[in-house]
């Protein structure tokens, strides 16, 4: 027997996902080692298990995506909007800027603008041109109360010499969506976006310019356990202000400061808006009673479901199941934080 090697190579180990059950003996399978998986760019200012927390938080909500053809002259702004968006030009040659007019940027075929929710913007095309264009309008929240864009300080202009196609084959299919509006319409938008949302987490966020040391952003880790508790105990009407503060540790004077701080709202005012999203649900989806749906949502008291309800939503419960099943979707309605 010869001498030894002076190194050995190390076997394949085969990857499974969890729970997955190996190949029976004699089929073939597919093995890597770990080390030849790519290994994604991270996101500055967050550590990886807080910000997967966050994404798991995530939800979606999708009003609408248009086709438009701006004819020559035609632009948007200078204007703030209440959802976020993006405008993905298939033909374009212009500028436009994005919270700062004096940061503005070229418009190209195949760019897109990605616009957080309330910042002033204003895109205009150059003098004898036209542009074809999708306008897809979108909330991205986490935990139903920060918008996603602003907190991770999302890329403005996505040029399509680096973001390829990104855009714009998802683009094409939401507005054939919206246009169409097959079963499961506004699932299938929502999925769309939360995935092209994530693919840029994932694939640039060496492009991400996180702003949470300019506002109460930087809060919300500590504000976790209480929206977590909120969202594990939404249907007990004794769900109170004193429990979500000794969720985080803090007095009920400091903890409601901190909530409005982070959110904007109220936990009161929080607690109703997420009770009444639920029942709005409830009633599309189910036959359960007015009375019967108040008690499912924690409201407790029919009467008092019905007042918050039409306080929010601008319409009686009844009324909200009727034209919600007339128009095959549920309403759609502006967040409150007076109540």
């Amino acid at each position: 027997m010869g001498p030894a090697p002076a190194h050995s190579v190390q076997e394949p180990i085969p990857i499974y996902p969890e729970g997955f059950r190996p190949p029976r003996p004699g089929s073939a399978a597919i093995s890597r080692h770990l080390s030849s998986f790519p290994k994604p760019p991270e996101l500055k200012s967050f550590a990886a298990p807080l910000l997967s927390q966050w994404l798991a938080g995530l939800h979606v909500q999708a009003p609408n995506a248009i086709e438009w053809w701006w004819q020559e002259g035609w632009g948007v702004g200078p204007r703030r909007l209440e959802d976020s968006m993006w405008f993905w030009f298939e033909s374009a040659n212009g500028w436009g800027w994005v919270g700062n007019p004096k940061q503005r940027f070229r418009l190209r075929p195949g760019d897109a603008v990605l616009i957080p929710q309330g910042a002033e913007h204003m895109l205009r095309q150059d003098p004898g041109t036209s542009s074809h264009v999708i306008a897809v309008h979108f909330r991205a929240s986490v935990l139903d109360s920060v918008d996603l864009l602003d907190l991770l300080g999302y890329p403005i202009h996505l040029e399509a010499s680096r973001y390829g196609d990104l855009f714009g084959s998802r683009s094409v299919h939401l507005a054939r969506e919206y246009g169409a509006k097959p079963a499961g319409w506004e699932t299938a938008m929502a999925s769309t976006i939360q995935d092209l949302l994530l693919t840029l987490v994932h694939d640039f966020a060496q492009d991400f310019a996180p702003r949470t040391e300019k506002h109460a952003h930087a809060d919300l880790p500590r504000l976790l356990p209480a929206m977590q508790c909120i969202e594990q105990n939404l249907c007990d009407p004794e769900l109170s202000v004193a429990r979500l503060a000794h969720s985080v540790h803090l007095g009920e004077a400091q903890f409601r400061k901190l909530f409005r701080r982070v959110t904007g709202n109220t936990p009161t005012s929080y607690l109703r808006v997420q009770r009444t999203k639920m029942a709005c649900s409830e009633l599309i989806s189910g036959d359960a009673s007015v009375e019967q749906i108040a008690n499912l949502c924690g409201f407790g008291c029919p009467r008092f479901f019905r007042r918050v309800f039409k306080d929010l939503t601008g319409y009686s419960p009844a009324n909200y199941r009727r034209h919600g099943r007339e128009s095959g979707s549920p309403i759609q309605w502006q967040d409150s934080p007076q109540l």
